[in-house]
């Protein structure tokens, strides 16, 4: 995906395999991906937040990243 028209690449998104599942839908910005998951007697919350004014899409720069083979792992930050 060179573009950054994620409505595009979203409209025309065909999976790589058939799941029978039903797919959800792509967005720009993803609404309530906050969470609470509980370990040993400690919850940890997540909360995320995104930029709803970004010119790229959190798909963009995933992609990006895998282009690029961009090291995200936790020892490179």
């Amino acid at each position: 995906m060179q573009s950054n028209n994620w409505q595009e690449y979203a409209d025309n998104y065909k999976p790589l395999v058939a799941t029978g599942r039903a797919a959800l839908p792509l967005s720009k910005h993803p609404n309530d991906l906050d969470f609470s998951k509980s370990i040993s007697g400690t919850t940890y919350t997540v909360k995320s937040h995104f930029d709803k004014t970004a010119n790229e899409s959190l798909l963009c720069i995933i992609l990006r990243w895998m282009e690029y083979g961009t090291d995200i792992s936790e020892s490179s930050l």
